[in-house]
């Protein structure tokens, strides 16, 4: 892929032919332009994937990157980074992602009084990465990279503060594309192009941000850029009838498969346009249960819901900073931490054999900031928009609970189905050679709806609201 992305790290005038010698004036000029909106600094061919994850994975610097030689084997990099938040309503959450997601849904207790309308504060230590470089342009080797890299944020709240991979790849590049085989983004999240909040989650949950097994290919035609690439699910996985789980993704054995699609504007094609599409099947279960005659009769069931998610999205980049958009309309999206999800269309009444839709959701955010102090302040604002859909056909009622049967709980399995939500935040960031300082101001409003209709929408939605301070401090090496 072309370079000038925000987060490149950025191996400026090597040259795939000839030499591999290191500019050390571009050096200093990559480290000076590292906040800035553009880099029009940056090399063309460093489009690698491995070389765009170590700059987001330092998020918004290396300042380490003077003493990067050409001859390393291997280079190390990561943050220590510190999150202080305070939230006026107890939160919910996802540690895979983050402590704190959204403000937890109104409960009221016998007298009335909401048992959540309490506030906390969150310290989290736990999102500091560390990573390895591997094999930076060396001999017959030099156009293949790989990338492993480890935060300590855990899957469950259980290994919290234990190391878990985020990534571990290898990418192998030609002059017009590359192949990446491993775990990485999902490829409807761009590196190029996400919320650049100072909160941790990075937009959760309306920027889709799932890392996944997969393989891809990437390929450059002029100004436009294609992807193709067939994924699997790692630690943010399908909520359906056992809760979350990748077994509904293995038993559907056709894997999640996107097809995404960029133009890009300009002679280093810093802006672009595009669009991604994505196809996932899911297998919700290999049996039903039914009771005959007093006796319980298992019977082997072919059941599967599929579902096809597409997004259109625009980086602008300007002197001054840059603007990001993105509308996705998400059908089966749990695993994308988004609220959309399935549901039951009709059952059997004699063997329990079950047909499914997905549910459908729409998300928008708007992200910019404002790039001054020699490119080491930024003001940004984020706005973010989801609403649940419910199913484009009418759904089978459960006659115990009056309820469609949807599986799309939120986020970690918490609180009750989402009907919509919004955010507006502030920011303000600093860097300052190795060290980052930002914080933002945050507020979230969210419906809950414990009561839908028979297209699995909510009904009498009840809203809350919180605010939300956030304060992050980072050493990058």
């Amino acid at each position: 892929m072309k370079a000038k992305n925000y987060f490149l790290f950025i191996l400026i005038n090597f040259v795939f032919i000839g030499n591999i010698l290191y500019c050390q004036t571009n050096s200093g000029n990559i480290v000076n332009n590292e906040r800035g909106n553009s880099d029009r600094s940056l090399s063309k061919n460093s489009r690698l994937a491995a070389v765009r994850q170590l700059r987001l994975a330092q998020r918004y610097g290396d300042p380490g990157y003077k003493q990067f030689q050409s001859s390393s084997i291997m280079r190390f990099y990561g943050f220590t980074g510190y999150q202080l938040v305070t939230i006026t309503r107890q939160g919910v959450g996802n540690v895979s992602i983050n402590d704190y997601i959204y403000p937890a849904p109104y409960n009221a207790d016998p007298l009335g009084k909401d048992i959540n309308a309490h506030a906390e504060t969150i310290m989290d230590a736990a999102g500091s990465r560390f990573g390895i470089f591997f094999n930076p342009l060396q001999g017959h080797s030099e156009d293949m990279y790989a990338i492993l890299e480890l935060d300590f944020r855990g899957t469950l709240i259980l290994t919290q503060y234990t190391a878990k991979i985020r990534h571990s790849f290898g990418e192998l590049s030609w002059g017009s594309g590359a192949f990446l085989f491993g775990q990485y983004f999902h490829p409807l999240f761009l590196v190029e192009s996400f919320p650049r909040v100072v909160n941790y989650n990075l937009g959760a949950t309306f920027e889709p941000q799932s890392l996944v097994p997969q393989l891809r290919i990437t390929q450059e035609l002029g100004s436009c850029e294609f992807l193709l690439g067939i994924m699997g699910q790692s630690f943010l996985q399908t909520y359906g009838i056992s809760a979350n789980n990748n077994v509904y993704l293995q038993d559907a054995i056709v894997p999640n498969i996107a097809f995404g699609f960029k133009y890009r504007l300009g002679s280093l094609g810093e802006s672009f346009y595009g669009f991604v599409i994505d196809y996932l099947r899911v297998v919700p279960r290999l049996y039903s249960v039914a009771v005959t005659n007093g006796h319980i009769i298992t019977y082997r069931v072919n059941e599967y819901v599929d579902a096809v998610s597409a997004e259109i999205f625009g980086h602008n980049v300007f002197n001054w900073g840059e603007i990001n958009f993105k509308l996705l309309l998400s059908q089966n999206g749990s695993s994308q931490a988004l609220i959309s999800g399935f549901a039951v269309k009709t059952v059997n009444t004699i063997t329990d054999y079950r047909t499914y839709v997905p549910t459908n959701a729409v998300v928008f955010w708007l992200d910019a900031f404002y790039l001054f102090h020699k490119s080491q302040m930024q003001l940004g604002i984020f706005f973010g928009y989801t609403q649940s859909l419910g199913a484009f056909t009418s759904l089978y009622i459960d006659s115990t609970t009056g309820n469609p049967i949807v599986y799309s709980m939120p986020i970690a399995n918490q609180g009750e189905p989402i009907d919509y939500a919004y955010r507006i935040s502030t920011r303000y960031s600093y860097d300052l050679g190795s060290f980052r300082f930002g914080i933002e101001l945050e507020w979230d409003l969210i419906a809950y709806s414990n009561l839908m209709n028979k297209y699995g929408k909510g009904v009498f939605p009840q809203p809350v609201n919180a605010f939300c301070p956030i304060i992050s401090l980072d050493y990058v090496f």
